[in-house]
């Protein structure tokens, strides 16, 4: 279980494309994942992470040693088969899970190497309080939660206190608008956060191979 860089020519651009699956949107996921994004960049634009996301509409390439397409493909339910480079990624949602992120590997001689990255997002997360899906903005924060898996990081947070932190809590609100994300310290998000251990993380998995 360690942080995985991305290979170097996807570094060198510092920016990895996105491909929304089918079932985006069919369960209304279009909106929320082009908001994470949008979230994403922003909070990577204030730390100066190294990184960021825009949408593609490549496919990623289905043929062994075929590396085209987008770099992340996400899709939004209970279980999705991601085949893709010759693999085939079995992704399914458990009960304490909200997302399913799979940082596909190889190593070209200099150790892992990420060149794709699978994200699965729980389609109907719902709380008691109101009966519904979690609202937009909790949801947005378990999407970038899974990037910042898919940028390559594996363990969470320590301690968590952030978006990053490992199964947060929900605290809902009757108008699904004011649903918030309860992480350690009694802290909630939105907005989205990252505590500096993760940030540096992060940078050191984004420095440029030709700026070490």
């Amino acid at each position: 279980m360690v942080d995985i860089p991305w290979w170097d020519s996807i570094r060198q651009r510092g920016q990895l494309t996105v491909f929304l699956g089918d079932t985006v949107r069919k369960q209304s996921w279009t909106g929320i994942i082009k908001n994470s994004i949008k979230e994403f960049n922003t909070l990577s634009s204030s730390v100066t992470l190294g990184v960021t996301f825009a949408l593609s509409s490549d496919h990623p390439e289905k043929p062994e040693n075929s590396f085209g397409g987008a770099d992340v493909w996400v899709e939004a339910a209970e279980k999705f088969d991601f085949e893709l480079s010759g693999q085939t990624i079995h992704a399914a949602i458990t009960p304490s899970v909200k997302g399913d992120t799979h940082r596909v590997a190889w190593d070209f001689g200099r150790g892992a190497m990420m060149r794709k990255a699978t994200i699965l997002m729980k389609p109907q997360p719902a709380v008691d309080l109101h009966g519904g899906r979690v609202g937009d903005g909790v949801l947005t924060c378990f999407t970038v939660h899974e990037f910042i898996h898919a940028v390559g990081l594996d363990l969470h947070t320590d301690g968590g206190g952030d978006v990053f932190q490992q199964q947060p809590d929900v605290s809902a609100d009757r108008n699904p608008a004011n649903d918030r994300m309860l992480v350690s310290g009694g802290k909630t998000l939105p907005p989205i956060f990252l505590k500096g251990t993760t940030i540096n993380r992060i940078k050191a998995l984004w420095a440029s191979p030709s700026n070490p």
